[in-house]
């Protein structure tokens, strides 16, 4: 059985650069094997949406940056992106966009 809350915190270990992507996609290939059978649908859902982000990463279909930004959603719940643009009149505008409303918003800031 592997629980959602286990999933997600091995996903911070990878995405804080405690762990290579390959050893977390092996982890996740050991741990998940056979879910179906015992394991909550919040995690089997979890290890789906994972599934293919790095299906997408491996098959060149997305950069990683993207990469980071999906797995950041998965793991957070959504992701809020700040990106500021010099203006030629010396104002800076902003622009921001966010996929939800969750309890915990990771965000990242483009100059």
């Amino acid at each position: 059985m592997i629980e959602a809350g286990n999933i997600r915190a091995e996903l911070l270990r990878t995405l804080q650069d405690e762990r290579s992507l390959d050893e977390f996609d092996e982890w996740l290939t050991r741990h998940s094997w056979n879910m179906h059978r015992d394991s909550s649908p919040e995690a089997i859902a979890l290890v789906g949406a994972i599934e293919s982000v790095l299906a997408d990463f491996d098959n060149d279909n997305i950069e990683h940056d993207e990469l980071v930004d999906r797995l950041n959603q998965l793991l957070y719940g959504a992701t809020l992106r700040v990106v500021r643009f010099t203006g030629s009149m010396g104002n800076d505008p902003v622009a921001i966009s966010t996929s939800a409303m969750p309890s915990v918003i990771k965000f990242s800031v483009v100059l």
